[in-house]
């Protein structure tokens, strides 16, 4: 019934108004017809002629890009002309005076008047030389998000030249990607060392575990595939090392001026180390990160392919010393705090296809590198996306 109510209200207003309201039946979205998509708004065509030329209406100019623009991004966006609010507006007030005013109509004036959108302006010059049209889309700050020019010698027609100007704008309908990336890299080192040596046996035990997890945030910025990247870096993890050794020592002597002898186990030491990962720092020039999405809508093809740059991050150590020599005992403690770094993650691209009404993009990706020799660190690289895609015009559309 509501799309029957606005369907009828444009055939009344036909009959006052003829082709004009032809117009409005293409570019006014009817109660359930695409009611949210944004608009494109646009302002009265400025037009400059010599003195003594056929007067041409910037209406005229304006509904025909109206046209243009409807035919190019009627996927994503409507298109709206002062006219064609102003028609609504006064056929409405008329019949609201006649006390047969539609609340529905109205509302949706008022929803139209509030929808986001961006601004179109334009200006039509003519002379004996030709004709000239150029356009600016707008958001709501000013800033030019795209501009289109055409011109034409002689005796020419404008219809063409609306036709370029909107072909030269940017594909507002192009999929505008945004949302999480996840990233996880782990590091293991688990080693044993025994050794016999002239003098006694040596001990140790490297248990190294390093996590580094990045989140990685991907919001719109600008035109196209233009990103802006935010990474929440979190190191963590810790590494354990041990050392022990028994070996002989000349004891004996001292005090009574005894002789000494040489005593097997009569030296032993024993180094502990415990490492903390932590307080990443991620100012100037370090955490830094790119996500490259490319998407070709005409295959239903996507590449995503994010990079992590080089992150230093703190590392806070705690060692403890201890040494026995012939029964005397020494201890030694302390505390450092380094600067250590992660090279960054690992060159990496998720490809894959999507449907045309699929909107949200999510996958993983698991790497594992083993390393040649005991001493090499086993690594595992995750990475998880999640991420969806809108129309241009809604994320630049306040």
């Amino acid at each position: 019934m509501a799309r029957q109510r606005g369907m009828t209200s444009v055939r009344v207003l036909a009959r006052f108004s003829g082709m004009a309201a032809i117009c409005l039946n293409l570019f006014w979205p009817f109660p359930g017809q695409a009611k949210e998509k944004p608009q494109f708004m646009l302002s009265d065509t400025s037009v400059s002629q010599a003195p003594g030329d056929d007067r041409i209406d910037g209406s005229d100019v304006v509904r025909t890009l109206a046209g243009d623009l409807h035919h190019r991004f009627r996927h994503c966006a409507t298109a709206l002309t002062m006219d064609d609010l102003r028609m609504l507006i006064g056929f409405e007030k008329q019949r609201e005076l006649l006390g047969a005013g539609d609340p529905t109509a109205l509302a949706e004036i008022g929803g139209a008047l509030g929808r986001k959108g961006l601004l179109v302006t334009s200006a039509f010059h003519t002379s004996p030389a030709g004709m000239s049209l150029h356009i600016n889309v707008m958001d709501s700050t000013g800033k030019v998000l795209g501009q289109g020019t055409a011109s034409c010698n002689g005796r020419c027609s404008r219809v063409p030249l609306s036709t370029e100007v909107v072909a030269q704008l940017p594909d507002f309908c192009r999929p505008q990607w945004f949302g999480t990336l996840t990233y996880r890299y782990t590091e293991f080192i688990d080693i044993r060392h025994h050794a016999e040596t002239d003098d006694g046996s040596e001990d140790a035990l490297t248990d190294h575990f390093n996590q580094m997890d990045v989140e990685v945030r991907m919001t719109p910025d600008g035109l196209e595939d233009q990103l802006k990247v935010d990474l929440d870096a979190k190191p963590y993890g810790k590494s354990k090392v041990e050392t022990r050794r028994v070996a002989s020592a000349l004891c004996g002597g001292g005090d009574e001026g005894g002789e000494e002898r040489e005593v097997q186990g009569g030296y032993r030491e024993t180094f502990t180390m415990s490492n903390t990962m932590g307080d990443p720092m991620c100012e100037q020039d370090a955490c830094t990160g790119t996500v490259s999405v490319a998407t070709d809508p005409v295959k239903g093809r996507f590449a995503i392919a994010p990079r992590i740059g080089p992150i230093r991050y703190h590392v806070h150590s705690s060692w403890h010393k201890e040494t026995t020599t012939c029964g005397k005992n020494h201890r030694e403690n302390g505390e450092d705090r380094i600067e250590s770094s992660w090279p960054g993650s690992s060159p990496f691209s998720l490809e894959g296809t999507f449907a045309p009404d699929q909107t949200t993009i999510t996958g993983s990706e698991r790497t594992r590198r083993e390393g040649n020799d005991k001493a090499s660190p086993t690594v595992t690289e995750f990475w998880q996306v999640n991420l969806q895609s809108k129309p241009l015009i809604e994320t630049l559309a306040k």
